[in-house]
């Protein structure tokens, strides 16, 4: 299972005990649906414990590892990436209603 990919697109995904997951270059909210993970991020100095129901929102640029928290048990871990802005939205809104209106007789669109 390349897990790194479906980080992407978002589901839910079992850890197994002594698994790794590598979360980097994207931005979203990881939550624990079953167990505890332990979660390291490069820039910060403290290691986070999360239990089953907590949630915490991660950016690109924290490059967070998780694990299982407890020894000998798995977890279940939801992602959800963030919805990307989208700053060319106004251009295509322009071009749709380019498209959309009547060109002048002669003149082509």
């Amino acid at each position: 299972m390349n897990s790194q990919f479906q980080l992407f697109h978002g589901g839910t995904f079992q850890m197994r005990s002594g698994e790794a997951l590598r979360i980097g270059a994207v931005d979203g909210e990881l939550a624990v649906v079953r167990g505890s993970i332990w979660l390291t991020r490069t820039a910060d100095a403290q290691d986070h414990v999360l239990r089953a129901g907590q949630r915490l929102a991660l950016a690109a640029t924290d490059g967070a590892v998780v694990e299982p928290g407890q020894r000998d048990q798995s977890a279940v871990i939801g992602w959800q990436p963030a919805v990307p802005a989208e700053p060319q939205a106004p251009r295509f809104k322009g071009l749709a209603r380019r498209a959309a209106a009547p060109s002048a007789p002669g003149r082509p669109r």
